[in-house]
């Protein structure tokens, strides 16, 4: 690795990960180096190309972390962090003119420094998702692009920066907890939170769930799915209990309300239990507990009911998630 090179990391990388999912599909990371070229460049070029591949604003620092290979950097607008964890080639991607970025599991470690659990819980499950964040545009979202890292990447990066005692890591690992992958919107994402959080923390807890996989239809019923798998949003296979979310965006036309139907037909039909959760619902403080109840009788929980200081902070939790009034 060339001594000179600057390591990009923490808010920086993740906008420069957003980035690169701006334009959908797939992120080829063996692609992104010759994309942009290599360049003999001197370290305030470096620094300013690095600004132009994150998006940098005009006053917003760039974010390098040393450590491993990798110096402190004396330039102005920059913040430099000093990290502990490994940092190799499996731990970051080179983008040319002697600039690495931190790869997925990286960002999300060092951001426990300075995100809540919440929070980082939404971006790790945003980059182990289907979507993206494009903030910069009028959509700001973009959808249809495959998973920037896997839990199980996540998990073993984290749980070693843990090991060492890395300053972050225990926040990155609480956050991981209540994270799962394969969300396919920011609402999913937040609603996966929600169902996660333990009680105590306002949450339903009512984890073991997984989203947007693949079912295999019986071919008996072939013709009444119109397909040969379904992918329910959330998924308790155990429990044989599925929650659809429908959206007002996608589900208010003739076609995708025949669509839903068939999908939670030919679910009930493989013996699954199918619960529809709306916008109305988790903005409804009252539904959505009265929600979260019928959720836990299919599942087969039995619970006192929940303290004051629960139901204060589930309230803290759905507003801050869903704008939910109670």
């Amino acid at each position: 690795m060339d001594t000179k090179a600057i390591c990009v990391g923490s808010s920086s990388a993740l906008r420069f990960w957003r980035s690169a999912r701006s334009v959908g599909g797939t992120v080829r990371e063996d692609e992104i180096a010759s994309a942009f070229g290599s360049r003999a460049f001197d370290i305030t070029r470096q620094v300013a190309r690095a600004r132009d591949l994150c998006l940098c604003e005009e006053n917003q620092p760039l974010d390098l972390v040393f450590g491993g290979s990798f110096g402190r950097c004396f330039v102005a607008n920059v913040d430099i962090h000093k990290w502990r964890a490994p940092l190799g080639s499996k731990q970051l991607i080179e983008a040319g003119d002697g600039i690495y970025i931190c790869r997925a599991p990286v960002v999300i470690a060092q951001l426990g420094l300075t995100l809540d659990t919440v929070s980082l819980a939404q971006v790790a499950c945003e980059l182990m998702g289907t979507y993206g964040l494009v903030p910069w545009t009028d959509e700001g979202v973009v959808w249809d692009v495959d998973p920037l890292v896997s839990y199980a990447e996540c998990r073993e990066y984290i749980s070693a920066a843990r090991a060492l005692r890395v300053r972050g890591a225990t926040g990155a690992s609480d956050a991981l907890q209540i994270a799962v992958p394969d969300s396919n919107s920011p609402r999913e994402t937040d609603i996966a939170i929600y169902f996660q959080l333990g009680r105590p923390s306002g949450g339903a807890g009512l984890g073991g769930f997984e989203m947007n996989r693949k079912l295999l239809v019986p071919q008996e019923y072939w013709p009444l799915a119109g397909q040969r798998s379904i992918k329910p949003d959330f998924c308790w296979k155990n429990a044989r209990v599925a929650c659809e979310y429908d959206s007002d965006d996608n589900h208010l036309n003739s076609s995708q309300k025949t669509k839903d139907e068939r999908r939670r037909a030919t679910l009930e039909a493989m013996g699954y239990k199918v619960m529809t959760l709306t916008n109305g619902i988790l903005k409804n403080g009252e539904a959505l507990n009265a929600f979260t109840a019928e959720l836990e009788q299919q599942l087969g929980i039995r619970r006192n009911p929940m303290n004051a200081n629960m139901l204060a902070r589930r309230r803290d939790l759905c507003e801050r998630l869903f704008g939910t009034t109670m």
